[in-house]
């Protein structure tokens, strides 16, 4: 689900496989504290399947960094992600509050 790594002292949470109603469940209780502990970079470059519920878990994410007074990035977003956080009216929401690359 998640692999942690360490690069240039920063964390780096690499999401792995389906990011579905049926996984984020247990994904946001094995980040919650981790965004919560130190500024991440969320990196979504190995999900292989994704619905609604993912955008879900990153504005989850992404509020639980900033409660935490912490940053969250966003990286290799797939392009299915961007539809979908444009289509649930988020992406400006996103665009404005995560540092966020998107694959193509």
């Amino acid at each position: 689900m998640i692999a942690e790594r360490n690069v240039d002292g920063q964390c780096h949470l690499c999401l792995q496989g389906a990011l579905t109603i049926d996984e984020v469940t247990a994904v946001l209780a094995e980040a919650d504290h981790r965004v919560r502990a130190a500024d991440c970079t969320l990196d979504l470059a190995e999900v292989t399947t994704l619905d609604s519920a993912a955008v879900s878990l990153v504005l989850a994410l992404l509020r639980a960094s900033q409660a935490s007074g912490r940053r969250l990035s966003l990286i290799n977003a797939p392009a299915s992600f961007s539809s979908l956080a444009s289509l649930y009216g988020v992406d400006s929401l996103l665009v404005e509050s995560l540092t966020t690359h998107v694959q193509h």
